[in-house]
């Protein structure tokens, strides 16, 4: 065997086992190619790995909307909570005759309210032409 193919075997060696620290005085060789290279590739040298700017901002935009739509929550339900304490609903039978009663004071309101013409309020078709 000459000098070439011992140190080459020497590297190949080497890289199989712990020894190539022992030969760090010689460049290491270059990763020999089988096939085409699988996995995920780098980004060029230029771009970050990270999230962008404009991803981040997004991400921070939806946590500042989903913290309102809490707040809202919590404000609606302590509202709620604070109506019940103060002004009770009523319930069952109760809750029935109270509508009713509703209802019948709308209707005698609207009873009450003056009598208008459909004309006056539609108004009439010629009035305007003898007005102008």
């Amino acid at each position: 065997m000459d000098t070439r193919q011992l140190e080459s075997v020497r590297d190949d060696v080497s890289s199989w086992t712990s020894a190539s620290e022992q030969l760090a005085h010689k460049a290491p060789a270059p990763p020999r190619l089988i096939g085409p290279v699988l996995g995920p590739a780098m980004p060029p040298a230029g771009q970050s790995v990270g999230p962008s700017d404009a991803h981040v901002r997004e991400l921070e935009r939806e946590d500042g909307a989903e913290r309102v739509r809490r707040e809202r929550r919590e404000m609606r339900r302590h509202h709620e909570m604070v109506m019940d304490e103060l002004l009770p609903k009523a319930t069952g039978r109760e809750a029935a005759i109270e509508k009713k009663r509703i209802r019948s004071q709308q209707r005698r309101e609207r009873e009450a309210s003056p009598d208008v013409k459909d004309s006056l309020l539609m108004g009439a078709g010629g009035d305007i032409k003898k007005r102008i």
